[in-house]
């Protein structure tokens, strides 16, 4: 029968390390700096929204 290594004196690590928190708040930086670009990019660059389409006339009706 085997033996069991000895336990080591130190803690275990923690699953979620202070880097994986630092990504995620990059992350949830980035997709609000990219909601912003959306919704103020026209305002700030002077275009404001584009104008809407014309409308299709009606077409005539056939003559027979």
């Amino acid at each position: 029968m085997t033996q069991l290594p000895p336990p080591d004196d130190e803690p275990p690590r923690p699953l979620i390390s202070p880097a994986f928190w630092i990504m995620l708040g990059f992350c949830f930086l980035c997709v609000v700096g990219g909601v912003m670009v959306v919704l103020l990019g026209p305002w700030l660059t002077g275009h404001g929204a584009p104008p809407p389409p014309a409308p299709v006339p009606a077409a005539a009706p056939a003559k027979p």
